[in-house]
């Protein structure tokens, strides 16, 4: 992975970088357009036609910007970060994102908050997208924390089950100290190398010995993930 950024690699093309960032991009807005529509008396039909478009085109976005590096096409920019396993992540983050989608739609037909679902479902997988594309840390760690915020909002979505709202509180809980984890990883690497970006600190410590601050910042990284 250190060997694919490269200086030659570095300078990502805005046309790639669109494509890196366009599924956020589309699940995002598509969040806020159902966030409109909750706000009129439009029928939940038009939140879930937006819905399936967004993730559509996310999904078509995504496969693009697998080819792209699968053709040789790479690097990074604009904040963006594209190599095959990114690229891979990306699909398949978008792909089941647009099967939930999907399948949601006709699970919860009738349900008396089928609006609310669809904008937390489409900001939940606004955020994840955001994670993958990203290269710089503060970025990553703000929308993994946005992640798991968003996330709430569908775990208790059937807030009248005491133990759906339970096992969500529980899970908020210990997000947090997760979110801990990763924000003391993200100042203890920005001050060990001296910048935000991932593919600069990679760069940094091929081959190098890793300091002890930076081994503490993998040990939170892998405390975030537990």
């Amino acid at each position: 992975m250190t060997g694919y950024f490269s200086e030659g690699s570095v300078g990502l093309p805005l046309w790639h970088a669109a494509l890196v960032w366009a599924p956020a991009l589309w699940a995002g807005l598509a969040a806020a357009l159902v966030a409109g529509v909750a706000r009129t008396d439009a029928s939940p039909v038009v939140a879930w036609r937006i819905a399936r478009a967004a993730s559509l085109a996310a999904l078509v976005a995504a496969a693009a910007g697998l080819m792209a590096v699968a053709l040789g096409a790479g690097g990074v920019g604009y904040g963006a970060r594209a190599d095959v396993v990114g690229a891979l992540v990306m699909l398949l983050v978008a792909f089941v994102g647009w099967v939930i989608v999907r399948y949601s739609q006709t699970y919860l037909q009738g349900e008396r908050r089928e609006l609310h679902y669809v904008r937390w479902l489409l900001a939940t997988l606004a955020t994840v997208l955001v994670v993958v594309a990203t290269d710089h840390l503060l970025v990553l760690a703000l929308a993994w924390t946005a992640t798991s915020l968003t996330l709430h909002h569908l775990l208790t979505f059937f807030g009248d089950r005491p133990a759906a709202v339970v096992a969500a509180h529980k899970k908020f809980i210990v997000a947090r100290l997760a979110d801990v984890c990763m924000l003391g990883a993200t100042a203890l690497l920005w001050v060990a190398y001296g910048t935000p970006h991932i593919h600069a600190m990679l760069a940094q410590a091929a081959g190098a010995p890793l300091p002890g601050s930076v081994q503490l910042a993998v040990v939170l990284l892998a405390c975030t993930a537990v």
